[in-house]
C-alpha cells in the first residue's frame, strides 16, 4: 500500500522555491568549475611532482637581508599553492667580498662541511640568493645538482652556459635609464661624478658608464675610486657645484659615524644630487633615487623556473628569465630638499617618506566616525521605520474611529426616520381628526347661510367661515395624500417666485432691503405655487430675522435648460451659522430661537418638499459674513 499526500503551494512560496532551487544549482555548478579548474591547474603544474623534494637555499651575506627575505617568501608561496612536500635547507655565505687566499680556504672547508652534511640526501635543487657561486665554485660544492641563481647580470650569461644543468633569473639594469632621469631632473649638469667601489658588481656598472660616456658629449664624467673613507669624501668635496653623483657602489651608502645626520658618506661629503643604481639605500641616505631592486619579480620567476626545474629533474632547457627593472624608489624627503616636483618622475614610481594624507594621519578617527556614522545610520532607519508603524497605527486608528462616527451617524438616521415616521403618523391623526372637524364647521356654516338669508352681514361672515374651512381641507389634504399619487399641473417658476417676494415685501421689516435677480425664463417646476411660496418665506423669513438692525437680502433664480435643473440662492448678510448648528438645520423640530416663538418646522418643510421633489438644498456660512441657501429644483415639460 502507498500513502500519497498531495501538497498545495501558494503562489509566494512558489516562487521561494524556485528561486532557491535556482540558487543551488548555481552553487554547484559554480563548485564543480573551481574543482575543475583547480585539478587541470595542478595537473599542469604540479602532476610530475609526487615525492617530497630537498632544495638548498644558500643567502648570500645575511638570511634577515632584505633581498633574502622577499625571495623565500616568494618561493615558499608559489610551492604552497601547489601543495608541494618539500625538505627546505638554508645555508649561509658571504664570500662575495673575501680576500681570493681567504675565500679559496673557505671553499676548501665548505667542500668537506657540505659533503658531510647532505651525505645520503638527494639533492633535487640548489637556489642561490645571488650569483657569488656562478661558474667552477658552485659546481665544486655541489657536483651534481640543478642550480637556480635568482640573480645574475647579463654579462654572465656564457659562465651559465658552461656550468652546465643551471639556470638564472637575469637582472638587466641599464646605467643609461637612471642617467637620463637625473638629466632630466638636473638639466644645467656639467659634470657625472660616478663613485665605484672594488666590488665585482661596482666595477662592472662603473665600466659600463665609461662605454656610454659618448651618448653625453655636453656632460664631463668623472670616475672616483677611493682608497678610503677619507680619499672618498676629499674627493667629493671638490667637484664643481653643478655635478650629479652616481653610485653604483654599496659601502659608501652605509652610515658613517663621524657626519651629524645619518646620511651617506656620499650626499655628506658633497651635499649634491646622488642617484643609485640600486633602490635599497633610498630613503635614508641622502639618495634622490634609485633603479627598483624588485626580489619579489625575481622570487617569483625563480619559483616558476624552480617548479619546471624539479618537474624535469634537471635545469637543462629551462630558459633564463630576463628582468628590466624600469621602476624608479624616490626619496619625496630629498625632492622636497632639492626642489624637485615628483611630477617629471614617470607613473609607477614609489616615493618613500612621502607625508601621510590626511586619510592616513586620521585613519583611526575616520573609521571610528565611520563606525558612528553607520551605526547612527541604521538608528535613523529604525527611528523611520518606526515612524512609518506609528503612521499605520495612526490610519488604522483613524479608520476604526471613521468606522465608529458611521456606525453613530447610521444610529442617529436610523432614530432620525423612527422620529420623522411618529411625526407622519401623528400628523395624518391630526388631519383625520381636524378633516371631520372642518367638515362640520362647513355643514353647519352652509345650514346657518340658510337660516339667515335676510341677514346679509351673517351670510357674509358664514361664508367667509365656508371659505376658510375649504382652504383648511385642502392643506390636511396634502398632508394626508401621497405625492406620488397626485400631481399638481407645472408651474411656471418665474411667476411664482415673483408672487412670493411680492407678498413678502409686506412681511420684512423697512430696514432690510428685499433684493430679487429673477433669471429664470419660461421655465416650468412640479412644485404648486404654495409649495414654492413656502420654501422662499422660509429662507427669507429666517434670513431676516438673522439680521439685527439693517441689511439686506438677496434672492437669485436661474434656470438651466441643457441640466434640466432651477436654480434658487438666498443670501443674507446677517450673523451666519455655525459648524455646529449647521448640523442640525434640517432637523425637525431644532431651533435656536425657542424663546422668540421658533418652532424648527420651516427648514424642515423645505428640506422635505424639496427631497420629496427629487431636488437638493446646500448652505454655506461664516460666522459673521453672512448665509447662503442654494436651491436645486427640478425642471418639467409646461404642458
Amino acid at each position: 500500500m502507498y500513502n500519497f499526500q498531495i501538497i498545495t503551494l501558494s503562489r509566494h512560496t512558489y516562487n521561494n522555491v524556485c528561486k532557491h532551487m535556482f540558487a543551488t544549482v548555481i552553487f554547484l555548478m559554480f563548485s564543480v568549475l573551481v574543482v575543475l579548474s583547480c585539478s587541470q591547474a595542478a595537473s599542469a603544474t604540479g602532476k610530475l611532482i609526487t615525492e617530497t623534494k630537498n632544495v638548498i637555499y644558500i643567502s648570500n651575506f645575511s638570511s634577515q637581508y632584505a633581498w633574502n627575505q622577499e625571495v623565500k617568501q616568494s618561493l615558499r608561496k608559489e610551492f604552497n599553492k601547489l601543495g608541494l612536500e618539500l625538505n627546505f635547507y638554508e645555508e649561509i655565505l658571504n664570500i662575495r667580498r673575501m680576500p681570493e687566499e681567504s675565500r679559496t680556504r673557505a671553499f676548501s672547508t665548505l667542500r668537506k662541511l657540505y659533503a658531510d652534511k647532505y651525505r645520503g640526501i638527494k639533492i633535487d635543487l640548489v637556489v642561490s640568493s645571488d650569483d657569488s657561486l656562478l661558474g667552477d665554485v658552485g659546481r665544486e660544492l655541489f657536483p651534481d645538482a640543478p642550480f637556480l641563481f635568482c640573480y645574475t647580470r647579463k654579462d654572465r650569461l656564457d659562465e651559465l652556459k658552461d656550468m652546465d644543468n643551471a639556470s638564472a633569473t637575469i637582472d638587466d639594469r641599464t646605467p643609461e635609464t637612471l642617467i637620463n632621469m637625473a638629466l632630466t631632473l638636473f638639466p644645467k649638469t656639467e659634470t657625472i661624478a660616478v663613485v665605484a667601489d672594488k666590488a665585482e658588481v661596482s666595477m662592472f656598472f662603473s665600466n659600463k658608464i665609461r662605454q656610454i660616456a659618448q651618448i653625453y658629449p655636453q656632460r664631463t664624467f668623472r670616475f672616483i675610486h677611493p682608497e678610503d673613507r677619507t680619499d672618498l669624501a676629499r674627493q667629493l668635496r671638490s667637484l664643481e657645484p653643478r655635478s650629479i653623483i652616481i653610485d653604483v657602489s654599496y659601502y659608501s651608502a652605509r652610515f658613517a659615524k663621524n657626519f651629524a645626520s645619518p646620511k651617506s658618506i656620499v650626499f655628506e661629503s658633497s651635499d649634491l644630487p646622488v642617484f643609485s643604481l640600486w633602490s635599497d639605500p633610498v630613503g635614508n641616505s641622502g639618495l634622490i633615487a634609485g633603479l627598483q631592486l624588485a626580489p619579489s619579480i625575481h622570487g617569483l620567476k625563480a619559483a616558476q623556473m624552480a617548479i619546471q626545474i624539479m618537474e624535469k629533474g634537471s635545469a637543462e632547457g629551462v630558459l633564463p628569465e630576463i628582468i628590466h627593472p624600469e621602476t624608479f624608489v624616490a626619496d619625496y624627503e630629498m625632492l622636497q630638499y632639492f626642489k624637485i616636483h615628483p611630477k617629471y618622475f614617470p607613473q609607477g614610481t614609489i616615493f618613500l617618506n612621502k607625508p601621510l594624507t590626511f586619510f592616513a594621519r586620521h585613519k583611526s578617527a575616520l573609521l571610528i566616525s565611520a563606525m558612528i556614522f553607520i551605526m547612527l545610520f541604521f538608528v535613523i532607519i529604525l527611528l523611520l521605520e518606526a515612524l512609518r508603524q506609528k503612521r499605520r497605527e495612526k490610519k488604522v486608528l483613524e479608520i476604526e474611529l471613521e468606522a465608529e462616527s458611521n456606525k453613530a451617524k447610521i444610529w442617529e438616521q436610523m432614530q432620525q426616520a423612527k422620529r420623522m415616521q411618529s411625526l407622519v403618523t401623528f400628523s395624518l391623526g391630526i388631519a383625520h381628526d381636524l378633516n371631520g372637524v372642518l367638515a362640520s364647521i362647513g355643514i353647519c356654516s352652509k345650514l346657518a347661510e340658510q337660516e339667515a338669508a335676510n341677514n346679509i352681514t351673517l351670510r357674509e361672515d358664514l361664508q367667509q367661515i365656508q371659505k376658510s374651512a375649504e382652504r383648511g381641507t385642502q392643506i390636511l389634504s396634502k398632508i394626508s395624500m401621497q405625492r406620488t399619487l397626485k400631481r399638481n399641473k407645472p408651474t411656471l417658476l418665474s411667476e411664482a417666485v415673483n408672487e412670493s417676494i411680492s407678498i413678502l415685501k409686506h412681511q420684512i421689516p423697512s430696514e432690510i432691503e428685499l433684493q430679487l435677480f429673477n433669471h429664470a425664463t419660461a421655465g416650468c417646476s412640479e412644485l404648486d405655487k404654495s409649495e414654492i411660496h413656502q420654501i422662499i418665506q422660509n429662507l427669507c423669513l429666517n434670513a431676516a430675522q438673522a439680521i439685527e438692525t439693517t441689511g439686506f437680502i438677496r434672492v437669485t433664480v436661474n434656470d438651466n435648460n441643457e441640466t434640466g435643473q432651477a436654480s434658487i440662492e438666498v443670501t443674507d448678510s446677517g450673523h451666519g451659522i455655525s459648524d455646529e448648528v449647521k448640523g442640525h438645520l434640517f432637523e425637525p423640530y431644532f431651533t435656536t430661537r425657542k424663546s422668540c416663538g421658533g418652532t424648527g418646522l420651516g427648514l424642515f418643510a423645505v428640506h422635505s418638499i424639496l427631497t420629496a421633489a427629487t431636488g437638493s438644498i446646500n448652505v454655506s456660512s461664516r460666522t459673521g459674513h453672512g448665509t447662503t441657501f442654494s436651491i436645486l429644483i427640478p425642471m418639467v415639460s409646461g404642458e
